[in-house]
């Protein structure tokens, strides 16, 4: 005897053979996985995105990079000195452990006088413009061991890894704006 909604050839009501019926029954489970598989992928492809955007960004500079996994070691073995280039603003809403400000627009080496020219020194900003024109005034004023954070706080907070304000972890970070802020996929995007 057929199971309801079949008659007895093998098909169901609608004239399908059972194996439509059976496939349709899986389909939601079917749009589940793609579902995953396209929010997983389509972050694999802005992080490619990502990785493409900076590489051409940082053509013009002759500076050596850091990426976030391997600052964040180096910074559990080593004295660094960590040089935040954002704006005031910027620097306000959150910044890496122990950073010092020293804004990409009012930069002058002179400033930093009292730090060894051997000394390896990290420098940041939002993406790793401004930090890469900090770094070659740095290398240019002698400084010998300066390395640019890949991807800036931005690539640092997508990586999970922690900023700080007055010395407590935040999820905060300023977007800089909207165009640049598309690149913070983690943490939350604030100016205050």
């Amino acid at each position: 005897m057929p199971n309801p909604g079949e008659q007895g050839d093998g098909k169901t009501n609608a004239g399908y053979p059972k194996f439509f019926s059976t496939v349709r029954a899986g389909r939601i489970t079917w749009l589940i996985v793609l579902s995953w598989f396209l929010v997983f992928d389509s972050l694999s492809a802005q992080n490619a995105m990502y990785s493409a955007f900076l590489n051409t960004l940082y053509q013009k500079f002759n500076v050596v990079h850091i990426h976030a996994d391997s600052l964040a070691d180096l910074m559990a073995k080593e004295r660094l000195v960590l040089l935040d280039t954002r704006s005031k603003e910027e620097f306000a809403v959150s910044h890496l452990k122990d950073a010092r400000l020293v804004a990409y627009d009012s930069f002058e080496a002179a400033r930093i006088v009292s730090i060894d020219k051997a000394t390896p020194i990290i420098v940041y900003c939002s993406v790793g413009y401004r930090s890469s024109v900090v770094a070659e005034k740095l290398i240019a004023a002698g400084y010998t061991n300066v390395r640019n954070l890949y991807g800036g706080i931005f690539a640092w907070v997508n990586d999970s890894l922690p900023v700080y304000k007055d010395g407590q972890v935040t999820e905060d970070v300023h977007p800089y704006d909207a165009y640049w802020g598309i690149w913070l996929t983690k943490g939350r995007k604030t100016e205050k």
